[in-house]
């Protein structure tokens, strides 16, 4: 006789997420869990968290351009939540990936929104509200299990709602012993390559590369203005100058970006003014270091998304799609421009060489004011007694 199997679980209900409608920082309604006394996104920079933390962190943009196989690309989180997520990624596919792509989703949880509490969180991106639409029309019952969304022709969600253990346990990987002894190329035509290498390092063969001195995946500059300013002309010499510095910081590690983020912030704290948080990702036109590409296409990103009428408190960039500048492969299209890169690359050179001998901003693109409102205020300043002249301590008599 064939082994008997085990039983697949029992179908049960599980609790709906109960939620408290509390005002965030920008003073707007924010879902707000009882469970675990915590928000599930700030509609004032829940967006921008998940850009930052789950879309660029993973180089999904990038990582989407690239995918030409014929299996799906897939992206699991432990957590659905509102889906916001998940809805993020599926705008950042369709975007960059090539027409025959598949997005598989996959994502658990345990106490799920009920069908008004999604929808009346998910009111918060207006521009979402198609994909929002599509995962209401499919919302399913809390019922313990697998539960297959097809959001369209090319996107798939599944969502185990129950325990995120539980569920991997399904699996047969409770802990990392299972994982250790899984089939690698099995979890790897389901999951990725990733996966794959993980199990092979549990086994001791080393196949992911690690440096120790590993250099950053992306430079970020940005500061908090000494005071509030909506003048274009100051928000445009501050980007140009956080650029100007991050483009320094990128070739003193050797490096090269492919795309840079600009943002800006108002203050989050003054509930009597409008609050505007904009960021954009642009991609540059070719890997470079040279602060003048860089400097023109955040100062492009800026005009984009900046709005009159708002006081802006903060404002970054961001470069990314980091490259090794010993590594990268020059396109056969770059011939005819080496003489102009090489030029350029001589010209950075002499530039981080004065600022070197002769002091730090000593020469640069750009005379910033030095009155500039984005300037922080340095009132309260210490004095420099160890290398100033002029400040040190004076004694009367």
């Amino acid at each position: 006789m064939p082994p008997a199997h085990d039983p697949l679980p029992p179908l049960a209900g599980l609790p709906r997420a109960h939620l408290d409608w509390r005002s965030d920082d920008g003073g707007d309604d924010a879902p707000h869990s009882s469970e675990f006394d915590d928000v599930y996104f700030s509609r004032h920079d829940g967006r921008a968290e998940t850009e930052h933390v789950f879309l660029e962190a993973n180089r999904l943009p990038k990582r989407f351009r690239a995918w030409w196989e014929a299996r799906p690309f897939v992206i699991g989180e432990t957590g659905f939540g509102t889906g916001l997520n998940m809805l993020c990624a599926w705008a950042c596919f369709d975007a960059h990936a090539p027409d025959s792509a598949r997005l598989h989703l996959v994502s658990t949880e345990l106490y799920p929104l009920g069908r008004q509490d999604l929808a009346r969180a998910l009111t918060a991106w207006p521009d979402l509200a198609d994909r929002a639409a599509a995962l209401l029309a499919q919302w399913p019952e809390p019922v313990r299990g697998v539960h297959r969304l097809w959001l369209d022709q090319r996107v798939t969600l599944d969502l185990h709602f129950g325990d995120t253990t539980e569920r991997l346990a399904l699996l047969g990987l409770r802990n990392a012993w299972d994982l250790r002894n899984a089939d690698a190329k099995t979890l790897r035509r389901h999951h990725s390559v990733v996966l794959e290498r993980t199990i092979l390092e549990l086994r001791g063969i080393s196949c992911i590369t690690m440096q120790d001195d590993e250099a950053r995946q992306r430079i970020m500059v940005s500061r908090s203005f000494g005071r509030a300013t909506g003048e274009w002309r100051h928000l445009r010499e501050a980007i140009g100058q956080h650029a100007q510095h991050a483009a320094e910081k990128l070739r003193h590690q050797r490096g090269l970006a492919c795309a840079l983020y600009v943002f800006l912030r108002t203050n989050r704290h003054r509930h009597d003014q409008p609050q505007h948080t904009p960021g954009l990702v642009v991609e540059l036109p070719h890997p470079t270091n040279d602060s003048r590409p860089i400097i023109a296409t955040a100062r492009r990103a800026l005009a984009r998304i900046h709005r009159p009428g708002y006081h802006y408190m903060k404002a970054g960039v961001m470069l990314l799609d980091l490259l090794d500048i010993e590594h990268h492969q020059l396109s056969l299209l770059d011939a005819s421009d080496d003489t102009e890169r090489q030029r350029g690359e001589r010209l950075m050179a002499t530039l981080d060489t004065l600022n070197r001998r002769m002091g730090r901003h000593t020469i640069g693109f750009g005379l910033p004011d030095p009155e500039a409102p984005w300037r922080l205020r340095c009132g309260n300043l210490s004095s420099r007694y160890t290398t100033r002249w002029d400040e040190l301590l004076k004694a009367k008599a």
